[in-house]
């Protein structure tokens, strides 16, 4: 299903003219003369559409949305002109006569029409209100939309783009937008970089926000697609937390990093992440011990807030700690790493409590919050978290600092 969005502004309603002059509009196949974009729009057939909102202030040129008074629908086009003019009884368009235009205009176009007007200056005092209803018309609209900015005040497709994204952030997103622009020398411009540049503005903060990778896998895919393979596996990885082995994923990473030199011509956008990831690979990578690099994994959960996989990660670099400590090979293996557990914490009393209060936290998280059946602590508090983790940060940085130096 789609939705068609177009605007109407005043034009030229100060002077004696018509609202908006006529251009011979080149659609490509067709040229269609009108003097509303809109209308050139829905006769030059190449759009399909199931829908259409138009959006516009009580004094916009409404009536421009019909030809003129010559039509069979002249009362109705002399009335939107009378109301809509400045300083008219009411202040503007009335919703009666707005509805009258919504149904002419459905039966023009064949498509449920919609007419939405509002007050026409934005300012500090409705600016929150006027959002809100766009947020309103934008939740509702369908997957896909055909934007149509050309005769508008210029604040008000970007509020509507806006309000386009606040759609976008559930999971009813737009599938796919079209914004278009009429120009006065009758040229039809595509404007779909405005909402691409959108998607990847989004496809970047999510991956290096909450590891998810897939968006950016597909704008990296077509021209680097070792470096979509290794995020993809990255992403994955991080919010499945299986990081036992992620040095191989860093590796991965690595040699595709190192491959994006070789990519000829690689778009501008794509070299601030190439750069982003390196600072992500080495974050990850800068210690000889794969204890203080997970440590520096669980650093990144806590900067996002993500407080119970970071007290997890926390976990992960203790029993990545008694492998480097007791210089033993086989991290991840289940068995080992109970009895590396417990030999140190007999060896090592000064640190055993510490590492008691981290398995403690540890479970917690893992087990949804739930205690044990014999233990005396009352129901664990989620706002405890941070607290919790930076505690148990401190006493690993202590335990490294002592033993691995």
């Amino acid at each position: 299903m789609t939705t068609l969005i177009s605007f109407i502004g005043r034009g030229r309603k100060d002077i004696e003219a018509d609202a908006y002059r006529k251009v011979d509009y080149d659609f490509g196949s067709i040229t269609v003369s009108s003097s509303c974009f809109l209308r050139a729009l829905c006769a030059s057939g190449k759009y399909q559409f199931d829908n259409v909102l138009v959006i516009g202030t009580y004094t916009s040129s409404w009536s421009t949305l019909i030809d003129d008074c010559s039509t069979n629908e002249g009362e109705l086009w002399l009335k939107l002109e009378e109301e809509s003019t400045s300083g008219s009884p009411g202040g503007g368009v009335s919703v009666q006569t707005l509805s009258e235009l919504e149904a002419a205009l459905s039966a023009r176009w064949k498509v449920p029409v919609k007419c939405l007007a509002h007050d026409q200056a934005l300012n500090e005092d409705n600016a929150t209100h006027l959002l809100e209803r766009y947020c309103t018309e934008a939740a509702s609209a369908d997957s896909n939309i055909i934007m149509d900015i050309t005769h508008s005040f210029r604040w008000m497709p970007m509020l509507l783009m806006a309000s386009m994204q606040f759609k976008n952030s559930f999971p009813s997103s737009l599938s796919h937008i079209d914004i278009i622009y009429g120009e006065e020398n009758g040229k039809v411009r595509c404007l779909d970089a405005v909402w691409k540049g959108f998607d990847l503005a989004n496809a970047c903060s999510i991956f290096f926000d909450k590891f998810e990778p897939e968006p950016l896998v597909a704008l990296l895919d077509g021209f680097w697609p070792s470096g979509a393979k290794a995020i993809s596996r990255l992403g994955r990885q991080l919010q499945g937390n299986f990081l036992v082995h992620i040095n191989e994923t860093l590796a991965q990473l690595k040699n595709a990093l190192i491959d994006f030199k070789n990519i000829s011509d690689p778009p501008l956008w794509s070299q601030k992440v190439y750069k982003e990831l390196w600072i992500f690979h080495d974050k990850l990578s800068s210690s000889p011990f794969h204890c203080r690099n997970i440590l520096a994994l669980a650093e990144m959960f806590a900067e996002r807030h993500l407080f119970g996989q970071a007290i997890i990660t926390l976990r992960l670099s203790y029993e990545a700690f008694l492998f480097d400590f007791f210089e033993e090979i086989d991290y991840g293996n289940y068995e080992l790493t109970e009895k590396l557990d417990d030999r140190f914490k007999k060896a090592n009393g000064n640190f055993r409590n510490k590492a008691k209060n981290l398995d403690y936290s540890r479970n917690m998280v893992a087990h949804g919050g739930a205690v044990s059946v014999d233990s005396s602590d009352s129901k664990p508090q989620i706002d405890n978290l941070p607290k919790a983790y930076k505690s148990s940060r401190d006493f690993l940085i202590k335990l490294y600092n002592e033993k691995l130096e």
